[in-house]
């Protein structure tokens, strides 16, 4: 009852191929087409433009060049289903570089406008102390020019009050 060892190389050979072929199945970024990584350019860009916002970055600016770039990858779509492939990975290719160049700029946007929310929360926490010591400064100096005008209608009293002789 032995095993024969054919058998075991050629079912271990199998498996292997097998498996090879499993894991050469599964796309990688490289193997993607372009209008795949422009879609999956678009999902980040979007990702970075909404961080921003949320920031409280004006992101007017990059959420137009994402339209822009989003309707070269529709077009691009548009292209592959009608069979033009070459001008479709063009495109595409394109509307990925324009994607790609988005999240730097939202970045910056986002660091921006976290710097301007610390200052102003610096800004605030400053005026605070700020605003109780002019306001004690000037209520002392009222109640100073209070107690002159006081002192004043007060002599001037006595004065008018002297016996005439």
């Amino acid at each position: 009852m032995g095993v024969d060892k054919r058998k075991v190389c050629v079912c271990a050979l199998v498996a292997s191929f097998l498996l090879l072929t499993s894991v050469m199945a599964i796309p990688t970024d490289a193997q993607q087409t372009p209008i795949a990584q422009a879609v999956q350019a678009s999902h980040d860009a979007y990702a970075s433009i909404k961080a921003a916002d949320t920031a409280g970055a004006n992101v007017t600016v990059p959420a137009a060049q994402f339209n822009l770039a989003l309707s070269l990858l529709e077009n691009a779509t548009e292209l592959e289903k009608r069979g033009n492939e070459s001008q479709a990975f063009s495109l595409a290719s394109e509307a990925q570089g324009s994607f790609q160049a988005i999240i730097p700029e939202s970045q910056h946007l986002k660091d921006q406008a976290l710097a301007r929310q610390e200052e102003s929360s610096r800004l605030q926490t400053l005026s605070i102390p700020v605003a109780a010591l002019i306001i004690a400064i000037v209520t002392v100096l009222l109640f100073t020019a209070y107690q002159r005008i006081r002192v004043k209608q007060f002599n001037e009293l006595r004065i008018n009050l002297k016996p005439r002789s």
